[in-house]
């Protein structure tokens, strides 16, 4: 799945390509399960016709388009989802390590929303997979896109929008789970995929399945940091994995789940953690045990008094009066039982 660099990567691309640009034709495939909030292809291609991009924006795994008619149009890219630019003849993508663009078709293939400027140059956005999404907002303020779903959920932006230090410990602190599912979670941390959670991780050397509340202060605020500086250096790189530091574990941890060693000869493992496949080195990365978990109680609450005991009567009953085993003077004596 395209993550942060990725993506950032995507919007620089349109950036670069159509900034300032006027939409002369527009074609989208009727496809409701890319299409979001109601949205057709015919209303899409209604909407970017005769608009020009004045600028873009992302945050997390979203990107969008800031376009003169007001309108903005939102794109999340799944699992395989990607923008081609053509201009001049020549093809260029947003690459992903793990799956292709098409670069040598027009349209390319799985092209889901294709349009074309004034100056001749093509824009597609292509998903094999279908697992991408598109919005459009109208009459939106371009500084208001955050407070509008699906973005109004998600959580701090590395790049963007970084919470405070102590925010994080605390949210790290207050949960259990283990600190590779809290780097997954896009309500907590936006934009940061499997391979940047293994990333930094593994240059924390931090067990994925570490429990979060575990960690030391000093520790949470490594983490913190650590994810902030690979999102910068990838993004640096234009997401181009051979532009990365050649002892980042990215380089050795796409094997399909194959023994391999890191950059130092040392085993990498995989175990899935979080709902995702880890690549992790033990021997770097060594779990601790989780402290005991305690029980959470709200304010004690007070129990209404006993009430006394009711006053005793002026008149005491008579006692009683044990029972005999013999038969009492005078009476029948009790009946034999037949043999």
């Amino acid at each position: 799945m395209p993550e942060l660099p990725e993506v950032e990567s995507a919007r620089r691309l349109v950036d670069l390509h159509g900034l300032g640009h006027t939409i002369v034709t527009a074609n989208a495939l009727d496809d409701d399960k890319i299409l979001q909030g109601g949205l057709t292809s015919s209303s899409l291609e209604l909407a970017l016709r005769e608009s020009s991009i004045t600028s873009t924006g992302r945050h997390g795994k979203y990107m969008w388009l800031n376009l003169s008619s007001s309108s903005v149009l939102i794109l999340h890219f799944g699992m395989t989802g990607s923008i081609v630019v053509r201009k001049g003849g020549v093809a260029t993508a947003m690459e992903y390590k793990s799956f292709k663009v098409d670069t040598d078709n027009w349209p390319p293939r799985f092209t889901k929303l294709e349009f074309e400027l004034e100056n001749g140059t093509c824009l597609a956005f292509t998903d094999s997979r279908r697992f991408g999404k598109l919005w459009l907002l109208k009459s939106c303020n371009p500084e208001g896109v955050r407070s509008h779903p699906p973005l109004d959920k998600l959580g701090w932006d590395p790049l963007e929008g970084p919470c405070p230090p102590a925010v994080w410990r605390e949210q790290l602190g207050q949960t259990r789970r283990a600190i590779k599912a809290v780097l997954l979670d896009q309500e907590v941390l936006a934009g940061v995929g499997n391979w940047i959670a293994d990333e930094v991780l593994y240059q924390c050397r931090l067990h994925p399945d570490q429990a979060a509340n575990s960690l030391e202060d000093d520790e949470s605020t490594r983490l913190y940091h650590k994810v902030i500086d690979v999102c910068r250096v990838a993004c640096q790189a234009n997401a181009d994995a051979e532009d990365f530091p050649p002892d980042w574990l990215f380089h050795y941890r796409w094997t399909g789940k194959k023994a391999s060693r890191d950059f130092h000869g040392d085993t990498i493992a995989f175990e899935t953690i979080g709902g995702r496949t880890s690549a992790f080195v033990p021997s770097r990365q060594k779990k601790r045990p989780s402290p005991p978990r305690t029980k959470t109680t709200g304010p004690t609450k007070k129990r209404p008094p006993t009430p006394p005991p009711p006053p005793s009567q002026s008149v005491s009953s008579p006692p009683k009066r044990k029972r005999s085993l013999r038969s009492p003077q005078g009476s029948a004596p009790p009946p034999q039982k037949l043999l």
